[in-house]
């Protein structure tokens, strides 16, 4: 319960602090933290691996990101399976300042419409399902700090599982950046 409790006010103090960026090293810390618990919860229930060069720790991303879209693997992706996930990150450069960010799982995949549904986050905002709401944040922020800067592709397959894929052209914010 106290490793538990430890990891989850690290998610918080992520969460509310004022920095609108956090560099890569600290964004997939607040992932392990919020791993640890679901493994604590599910202890049997998947597998988390990280690819990660270590010269890319100190690249900014806007924080909480990728935490939404990990957490959408475990409570959707996951939401029917007991054992055998397995949850994977990979990042790497894409051209010389952007950023290949890729979250797959091996879970129960969605169907075309889902991913339509999701799509229209990205293309229609104003149209989002409210049941969409993590996508959605996380598709507005990218939108906020990158406008036409990055493109975010899924990836999915029923019994398969989902691959969510966001390549960042240039790293550089269109924001002042609060945390510089």
């Amino acid at each position: 319960v106290a490793v538990m409790a430890e990891n989850l006010a690290g998610i918080l103090r992520q969460a509310l602090s004022s920095r609108e960026f956090v560099t890569l090293r600290e964004e997939l810390e607040t992932i392990d933290s919020y791993m640890a618990i679901q493994k604590a919860r599910l202890p049997e229930g998947f597998q988390y691996e990280t690819e990660v060069p270590d010269s890319l720790m100190p690249a900014l991303v806007p924080k909480m990101v990728l935490q939404p879209l990990v957490e959408n693997a475990v409570l959707h992706g996951f939401a029917d399976i007991t054992e055998g996930g397995r949850i994977q990150i990979v990042i790497r450069r894409a051209g010389e300042k952007g950023l290949y960010i890729e979250i797959a799982d091996n879970g129960c995949g969605m169907d075309r419409e889902k991913i339509a549904e999701l799509y229209e986050c990205v293309y229609h905002p104003e149209l989002y399902q409210k049941s969409n709401i993590g996508f959605f944040n996380v598709v507005n922020r990218l939108n906020a700090y990158y406008g036409d800067r990055y493109h975010i592709t899924i990836d999915s397959h029923i019994g398969e599982g989902t691959k969510v894929i966001i390549v960042i052209q240039n790293g550089e914010s269109s924001h002042e950046d609060s945390s510089r």
